[in-house]
């Protein structure tokens, strides 16, 4: 699934190449795709957002996008053909489309007159790279939970954007075993987590995110982060301990119990 780093090269990509452009219609190609009144008028484009896992496209109404698991975004000259896994397509009023593609055709649109009126994104915690993600304010919201910290991480409504790639990788760098109760990190452990986190956003930004087998930006390249990951899919550690893979909250997780502690 797209994570925070996948959408945000997305995002930039539609900044560069959208804003301004007006929509001439926006059709589904298959049904429940779309949610709200795609016949209105909804006008140009004029800024382009991402709130989590969210894009965001305002216009004339608040468009709003997730690419859930296998969805990619592809802007593309009208004259191209669409393959059989094309979903949406956005007509603007040049000789562009762009292509909601999405092979297991979990991803939605959702066309509303206000963002505040969503209430999936109301309810997100702060972004990993503002200032409100902090120590105070995690140290607050895992203080009385005992369940896993990897499964927190995970938890949209205390943090918005990770999943499960990033969480894996974010627990290794911080040398903390994802199966560990949240209330039961100590300072040093909860602040390297929130440092970590940081971190690896900013790398996996830079890198264009991560491509595991679906992911591609808006022009169809893929992302480089895989190439620094260090335990999500692999079999062994950079220390040479076998890595440990295990099911949590129906997700795989891998971790280094050599490492993580």
């Amino acid at each position: 699934m797209p994570e925070l780093p996948e959408v945000e090269a997305v995002v930039n990509g539609l900044q560069n190449t959208v804003i301004g452009k007006k929509i001439v219609s926006l059709k589904a190609k298959r049904p429940k795709i779309i949610v709200g009144d795609a016949e209105q008028d909804l006008g140009k484009i004029r800024n382009v957002l991402r709130r989590g896992k969210y894009i965001i496209l305002e216009a004339n109404a608040i468009i709003i996008i997730h690419l859930r698991m296998t969805g990619k975004l592809l802007l593309v000259d009208r004259k191209v053909k669409e393959r059989k896994y094309v979903r949406a397509v956005f007509l603007f009023d040049d000789d562009k489309k762009l292509l909601f593609d999405d092979v297991r055709a979990f991803g939605t649109i959702v066309i509303k007159q206000d963002q505040q009126e969503y209430f999936p994104i109301q309810k997100l915690g702060p972004e990993p790279l503002l200032k409100n993600f902090n120590f105070d304010y995690f140290a607050k919201k895992i203080e009385n939970r005992k369940v896993p910290i990897k499964n927190i991480l995970l938890d949209q409504t205390v943090l918005a954007g990770l999943g499960n790639i990033y969480t894996n990788e974010i627990l290794h760098r911080a040398q903390i075993d994802p199966r560990k109760s949240a209330n039961k990190l100590k300072k040093k452990q909860l602040q390297k987590l929130i440092s970590e986190t940081k971190n690896v956003m900013k790398e996996a930004i830079a890198a264009g995110g991560t491509t595991i087998s679906d992911f591609r930006d808006l022009s169809g390249k893929s992302g480089n982060f895989q190439k620094k990951l260090e335990v999500y899919q692999k079999k062994y550690c950079r220390c040479g301990n076998k890595i440990t893979r295990i099911k949590q909250a129906g997700r795989s997780t891998f971790f280094c119990a050599k490492c993580q502690k």
